[in-house]
C-alpha cells in the first residue's frame, strides 16, 4: 500500500467514525456520555477533513512543481 492510499484510508475511517459516533449518541440516555460522543464525533470529522485537505493541498503543490519542471525541461 502506498502512502497516498493510506492517507485517504485514514481520512475515510475518521469520517466513518464520526458518522458512527453521531448515530450512537442519539441512542444514549446519559447526557454527559452523549456530550462526549458528540465531541468525539466532531473531532473525528474535523480530523478526517483536515487530513484529506492536507493531502489535496500536497497533491496540488506536487503537480505544480512537476508542471514547472516539465516546462523548464522543454525550454532546453
Amino acid at each position: 500500500m502506498n502512502l497516498e492510499a493510506a492517507i485517504v484510508t485514514i481520512s475515510i475511517l475518521c469520517l466513518a467514525a464520526a458518522i458512527y459516533l453521531a448515530m450512537l449518541s442519539t441512542q444514549i440516555i446519559d447526557m454527559q456520555f452523549r456530550t462526549r460522543l458528540v465531541n468525539w464525533a466532531v473531532l473525528c470529522l474535523i480530523g478526517g477533513t483536515a487530513i484529506l485537505a492536507c493531502w489535496l493541498i500536497s497533491q496540488t503543490i506536487k503537480r505544480a512543481i512537476e508542471k514547472e519542471e516539465s516546462n523548464k525541461n522543454s525550454i532546453f
